[in-house]
Order: C-alpha cells, then structure tokens, then sequence
C-alpha cells in the first residue's frame, strides 16, 4: 500500500512517499532560501499533484502519477535550495503532459521562470516541414497551456531535439528534461545537456524501469545497437545509456516510477565532456588542420603562378575558396556546439580578406596582391591560432 503526504521531521517539512512501511522523502521543505513561506509551496504542490486526475482525461500519453510526483518532486527540491528565482529549464522529446506540471512548478516559484520546449510539432519523420500542421499541433498546445495558467511559462523551439540542443548556449540551464528512449540518441543528448546546464544543475529523464544491475542477466549480457530502445518489457536503450555514463550513479527518487535524476557536479560535468564530447570536437579540429595547411599552400601556389598560367591559377582560386568555405561551415558548427564563438569569427576574417584579394588580384608580382596574399596568411595563422587555443581549453 502507498500513501503520500506531509510530515514534520524536528522543525522542517517533507513531502513523504509511505510504500509498504518505508518512508521515501521526495521534497524536504526544510532548507527554504525563497522569498516565500513554505506553507505556500506545500499548498501548491498538492494543488499541482490534485491536478492531475483531471488532466491525465484530455491526454493520450500514457504518463503515471508516481512519475509526475517524481519529476515534480526533483524540481521542488532543487527550487527550494537555489531561491527559485530566474531559473531556466529544458524539456527535450515527446509533445505530452509533462511540460504543464513543469510550468506549473516554475509559475509557482517565480514569474519569470521559464521552461523551453523543444518539439518537432509537425511530425516524427517528416521530409519536408509542414508549417499549417506545426501550427495547428503549437495552436493546440498553447491552447491547453493557456487554460491552465502556464503559456507565459512556456517558449517552443521547433525541431529535432537532439540537433536543436547542439546550438543552444553552453551552462545556461539549471534543469534539463529528457524524454528520449533510443540508446545512442539519448547518449547524445545527455552528454549535450551535461554542456548546457549550469554546475550544479540538475539532469532529469524519463523511461528507466530499473538499474543495470537489475536487468535478467541475459539482457545484462546482450548486445545492443545505436537505436535500441526496449527488450524483454525494459526500456534497455536507456538503461544501457545510463548505466554507460554514469554506472548507475545516478537516482530514482521513487522506485517503481520510470523517472532517472542526476546532479551535474564539476566533476561529472569535466569527466563526462573529456571522455565524450570533446572526443568528437578533438577529431574535427584535427580535421580542420589538414584542410587549413591545404589554403595556406594554394596561398603560396598564388605568389609563384602567373598570367600566363591563367587557366591553373583560376582553378586554384577556386579550390582555395572552396577550402575556406568548408572551413567556415565547420568552424560555425564547432563554434555552436562548443560555445567557443573565436573560431567563427577568426575563419570569416579569412574569408573576407580571400574575396577581397581575389577581387583585386592582378599578378603575383603585383605588391598590392603580394600584400593581400601575405594579410590572408596572417588571418589564416590567427584562426590556427583560435584552434589551438580550444584544443588546450580542451585539454585541461
């Protein structure tokens, strides 16, 4: 038998989970650095939890009460040790029942709270975006969220979550939210969030029946694809991604509910980022080297052809600003995924000086195209220089 409910431990308040006589804290009311009294965020978490019988009737998700307790439960804890105020929360997934109890929970804490949603709206698999569906399926949304009290709360980013989450500004969440199933999909897209939420932040999913540990041996010993998600009744993709990052150090704060919860600490955040996020990022600035040496010796090939060599000279222009053109699109990527905004701009400077050189070149000889030349070369070595420079932020 389960019951929740309040209890007074010495002078401070918890929100108690009772299941089959043992006692499960799920919010301790006892450490309250709010503007507010506590009393008005107990009233309001069982106002948010009463919610939700008459909510769960307009829904199709298929979401339980103990797993709305769990993920309200996590934000209550964590709101009443950080002042609740300015918080700035990420829901990445399924279009569903959940982003109204988190609303909920910023709104009651501070106004100016907000959660960001991110959501296909028109679709799983769609080859071409169907803009009258996305704003029917947003319309709708925004329509329950608004009777609910919670649409101020709420800001839509449209697309696929685990590409919108690599442009998103690095240690600027306090709570992410993951509803992701698939095993490599989810490793991403929690090694992503792990660089966008703040230290000392907090990290909540969804899906997790069980640890590791717990699975039958037999799938404890199976072998599992990128696009694993369920097996024998778990939820394996996710199970086997946890249980990757983290060793199963991570909480569920009630046992039988399927949500997973985990505080990013400095040193999960450095560990993680070494060992899988910077792996990739490593691999593309080697790969931006190579292709940057190749520039810089079609720059010196510029400073030894000459007019009568027209037609290679031309072809080597092109190829130069096509090398730099490639570099420039990495360079962005990289710049947005890893908040490192110099390398960006440092590959644009090159760019810019390349159009004008070859606006102006005449021949090699020429001083003002020598000129142009060497200035390009020294823009290309300060973007080396922007690369080196992350590659040692990297490293340390």
């Amino acid at each position: 038998m389960s019951e929740i409910g309040f209890r007074i431990d010495g002078h401070k308040n918890e929100f108690v989970l009772n299941e089959f006589g043992q006692k499960n804290v799920l919010a301790d009311f006892g450490i309250n650095l709010t503007e507010k009294y506590t009393k008005y965020y107990m009233e309001g978490l069982v106002d948010i939890i009463t919610s939700f019988e008459q909510l769960s009737k307009l829904k199709a998700e298929n979401v339980m009460l103990i797993d709305i307790l769990s993920i309200v439960c996590s934000m209550f804890d964590y709101l009443l040790k950080t002042n609740g105020k300015n918080i700035r929360m990420l829901e990445l997934g399924k279009f569903g029942l959940t982003a109204y109890f988190q609303a909920k929970t910023l709104k009651l804490f501070s106004d100016d709270n907000i959660l960001f949603y991110c959501h296909k709206w028109g679709g799983s698999d769609q080859k071409s975006v169907n803009l009258l569906e996305i704003s029917d399926t947003y319309d709708r949304f925004n329509g329950e969220m608004k009777s609910g009290g919670v649409s101020e709360q709420i800001i839509p980013l449209i697309g696929d979550s685990s590409k919108i989450i690599k442009t998103l500004q690095n240690d600027y969440f306090d709570c992410i939210f993951i509803k992701e199933e698939r095993y490599g999909t989810l490793l991403s897209e929690i090694v992503q969030s792990i660089k966008k939420v703040k230290t000392g932040g907090l990290l909540i999913g969804y899906h997790c029946d069980c640890y590791f540990h717990q699975l039958p041996p037999h799938l404890q010993n199976k072998k599992y694809t990128d696009d694993e998600i369920t097996e024998g009744g778990y939820h394996t993709g996710v199970i086997f991604a946890l249980k990757e990052l983290f060793d199963d150090h991570y909480e569920k704060p009630i046992r039988n509910s399927q949500i997973w919860r985990i505080t990013v600490t400095k040193e999960l955040k450095e560990n993680i980022l070494k060992e899988y996020c910077y792996r990739f990022e490593r691999d593309t600035i080697n790969q931006l080297i190579e292709v940057g040496h190749s520039i810089e010796r079609g720059l010196n090939g510029l400073n030894t052809l000459n007019q009568t060599e027209s037609h290679t000279l031309e072809l080597l222009q092109q190829d130069i600003g096509m090398e730099i053109s490639k570099c420039e699109l990495t360079s962005t990527d990289l710049a947005y995924t890893a908040g490192y905004g110099a390398l960006k701009k440092a590959i644009i400077a090159v760019k810019d000086k390349y159009v004008e050189t070859m606006i102006d070149y005449k021949q090699s000889d020429d001083p003002k195209t020598k000129f142009n030349i060497e200035e390009t070369r020294t823009l290309l070595n300060r973007w080396f220089q922007a690369l080196y420079d992350f590659e040692k932020d990297l490293n340390k």
